[in-house]
C-alpha cells in the first residue's frame, strides 16, 4: 500500500509506513504507466546505496546489481492522489459507501454507510481491497458478487510491524536501504530498514532523520498470532523492532 504517516505536531515527520518502493516493472504497460508518473513529476527514482543482511555478511548492491527503485514524490501516497486528479474522477472522502446491484444486475447503487445518503448509480465498481469482500464487511453484503469473493479467497494479506523512528542528528550509516533475510537471530524480527529522508522530496532543513523499520513477514506471522488488541500489538513491535 502505497501510505504515508505525517505527525500532527509542528516538526511534521514523514514516514512512509506502508509500501517502501515500486520495483522494477515487470509489464510494457507499467513501464509506460511508471514513465507518466515521471513526467508527470509525482514520481522519481530512489537512488543510493542499499544492502542485504545475510548473517554477518552484508551484501551491498553495486553495478548490474543494482534494483530500480521508484517512490512517490513527495510521498507515496502522491501516487494515489495525483491519479485521482482526472476531470471524470469526483472524489468523496471520508465515507465508507455500501453497494448493490439494480433490480437488472447490470448497475450498481452507492449509498453512505452511515447517513445512507444516495452517491449515484454507476455502470462498473471497482474494489481496490480485498477485504470488501470480507464475511464481516457490509460494503457489498447485498450484491452479488460471487466471482470477486471467490477470486480473493486465495490470496493472503502478509502480517507487518512497523516502527517509525525519528533521529535528532544524522547517523553515521551510509545506507539508504537494508534488506534482512529474517534467518539470522542477531538481527532478531527486523525485514526491512530504510532511511525514509533519503527518499526523493523527503530532504529535511533540521537535520534529523527519519527512519521506518519493518518485521520480516515470517517474523510478524509468528508475533501476531493470538494478538487483536491495538495496545499490546504496540508495545510488542517497540519491543521487538527498536
Amino acid at each position: 500500500r502505497t501510505s504515508t504517516r505525517i505527525t500532527r505536531d509542528d516538526s511534521r515527520h514523514q514516514f512512509d509506513h506502508g509500501a517502501q518502493y515500486i520495483g522494477t516493472p515487470k509489464t510494457d504497460t507499467f513501464r509506460e504507466c511508471l514513465e507518466s508518473w515521471k513526467s508527470d513529476g509525482f514520481v522519481k527514482e530512489w537512488s543510493g546505496t542499499f544492502a542485504t543482511a545475510d548473517g554477518l555478511k552484508i551484501n551491498f548492491e553495486v553495478g548490474d546489481d543494482k534494483k530500480e527503485r521508484w517512490v512517490g514524490v513527495p510521498r507515496m501516497n502522491s501516487i494515489c492522489g495525483n491519479l485521482l486528479h482526472h476531470k471524470n474522477i469526483k472524489v468523496k472522502t471520508q465515507t465508507r459507501a455500501e453497494a448493490s446491484q439494480n433490480e437488472t444486475g447490470k448497475g450498481w447503487h452507492v449509498r453512505h454507510g452511515k447517513t445512507k445518503e444516495d452517491l449515484g448509480t454507476f455502470d462498473w465498481l471497482v474494489a481496490s481491497d480485498r477485504n470488501s469482500g470480507a464475511h464481516h464487511r457490509s460494503d457489498l453484503s447485498s450484491a452479488n458478487v460471487k466471482e470477486f469473493t471467490t477470486g480473493i479467497r486465495g490470496i493472503q494479506s502478509v502480517k507487518s510491524l512497523t516502527a517509525m523512528v525519528v533521529f535528532e542528528k544524522p547517523l553515521s550509516l551510509k545506507m539508504n536501504g537494508i534488506q534482512f533475510t529474517g534467518k539470522d537471530a542477531q538481527y532478531g524480527s527486523l525485514g526491512w530498514v530504510a532511511r525514509d529522508t533519503s527518499k526523493p522530496g523527503r530532504e529535511r532543513k533540521d537535520g534529523q532523520e527519519c527512519w521506518v523499520l519493518q518485521s520480516h513477514p515470517d517474523a510478524a506471522k509468528q508475533l501476531l498470532k493470538g494478538k487483536y488488541k491495538v495496545n499490546e500489538i504496540r508495545e510488542m513491535a517497540q519491543e521487538v523492532l527498536v
